[in-house]
């Protein structure tokens, strides 16, 4: 699929680090549960994830604890629930979050941009001036011209 922000580099990081997340093995986990394919839940066609409700409940059925741990944060276990917030988190964060640098750097774009349309509004002005200027001059010479010739005409009408 096509899209105006399919190739914005902050979304492409979103998507990455989730993704990420949802693939890899969860790591020094209390429980045997380390993976979400284990409880039901794979990776379909489009970067989306399917759910199947009975393996779900088997595995919740066989090692209850395991599924628990493979979400929250429990006795120094990272679940995968607790890594999905930290990440929401991170990006989020309003000081130093993805989207906050993201927005800055757009910010500083757009503000470059209209720093430059005012300096080309400035020239264009300032060259419009002259323009004037010089446009006045000339019909002030042309009105000299005019009466000079008027001037010589008439001198020469007299004799």
């Amino acid at each position: 699929a096509e899209g105006a922000l399919r190739q914005n580099p902050t979304l492409r990081a979103v998507a990455s680090r989730i993704e990420n997340i949802a693939t890899s093995s969860l790591n020094g986990t209390l429980g045997s549960i380390t993976q979400f394919h284990q409880i039901g839940i794979t990776r379909s066609e489009g970067r989306s994830l399917s759910f199947d409700e009975d393996d779900f409940k088997e595995a919740l059925s066989d090692d209850f604890n395991g599924v628990r741990d493979f979400f929250i944060e429990r006795e120094g276990n990272l679940g995968k629930g607790y890594l999905f917030d930290q990440a929401v988190e991170d990006m989020t964060d309003s000081i130093d979050g993805l989207f906050k640098i993201s927005n800055d750097a757009l910010n500083k774009k757009i503000d470059y941009a209209d720093d430059s349309i005012d300096r080309y509004e400035r020239s264009i002005e300032s060259y419009q001036l002259t323009l004037e200027r010089k446009f006045t001059a000339m019909e002030m010479m042309m009105a000299q011209l005019q009466a000079q010739g008027s001037y010589l005409g008439s001198i020469g009408q007299q004799q």
